[in-house]
């Protein structure tokens, strides 16, 4: 507990450092306890919360976004990206993030210049361990990752956002829904709206922390351990799946049965 709140004081004083400060808000909870922290360490009139707002972003996500803003009574705007028209982004290869990156820091920067704010974003140090390009075009543009300078892990995020009683702070992690497209299938925003609406389908039955990942004419489902254990013995339930996925051009249903990701 120490040591988080050492971070939480680290964390305070390099937002104090930066303000005003423009926060890319996303929903989850690393960008909503970074607002959070951001309020409590500068005042609200100094921090504003964009949300961009595209195609990728599945549409119960942004209200979601607009809902907990209101709630926790931030400064909240959303702002319109369209890297679905950038010919780079839509053919999908290994640098498909860092065009999503250019593309909101294209909103975000003349926001900033307005009031001289800094553009901060969630990035913790978890995520260094992964493959993320749009973080390298994040930083090129001039965007500052308090969470890792302060030290922050996700477990850190999740504890501090639980301490600020952020109603997100177990929420799971809700990656974009370009995501679910394999590389060099292209993103458009027919296949997008096809898998925003299987995920819907899968939240209405009841599922929660899952995944469709498109496959042409296949939805291949990734599942906690108990949903799919639900599946195996609910054969009404697999049915149900199987007939509403066709509604929205799923010829067929699989789960994929190793790591969730």
């Amino acid at each position: 507990m120490n040591a988080l709140l050492n971070k939480e004081k680290d964390l305070l004083a390099l937002l104090k450092k930066a303000s005003p400060l423009v926060v890319g808000f996303s929903g989850g909870v690393d960008s909503a306890l970074l607002v959070q922290a951001a309020v409590e360490a500068v005042g609200n009139d100094n921090v504003v919360a964009v949300t961009a707002n595209s195609a990728s972003l599945a549409t119960s996500e942004f209200e979601k976004c607009k809902e907990l803003a209101i709630s926790q009574g931030w400064n909240w705007m959303e702002v319109e990206t369209d890297e679905i028209k950038n010919p780079e982004y839509v053919k999908n290869d290994i640098d498909r993030c860092a065009h999503c990156k250019t593309s909101l820091f294209d909103a975000l920067q003349p926001i900033a210049q307005q009031s001289g704010s800094s553009i901060a974003l969630g990035i913790h140090l978890d995520d260094l361990n992964d493959f993320r390009p749009g973080q390298k075009t994040a930083k090129d543009r001039g965007g500052i990752f308090p969470l890792v300078e302060a030290g922050f892990t996700k477990h850190d995020v999740r504890e501090l956002a639980k301490k600020f009683n952020l109603p997100v702070w177990s929420k799971p992690a809700m990656a974009c829904l370009s995501s679910r497209i394999p590389k060099g299938t292209s993103v458009t925003v027919g296949r997008l709206k096809q898998v925003e609406s299987a995920e819907l389908l899968l939240d209405n039955f009841g599922f929660i922390d899952f995944r469709v990942r498109y496959r042409h004419e296949i939805g291949q489902l990734e599942l906690r351990k108990q949903d799919f254990k639900r599946i195996v013995l609910e054969p009404e339930l697999r049915t149900g799946i199987k007939n509403k996925f066709a509604e929205i051009g799923f010829k067929k249903v699989t789960i994929d049965i190793s790591k969730f990701r």
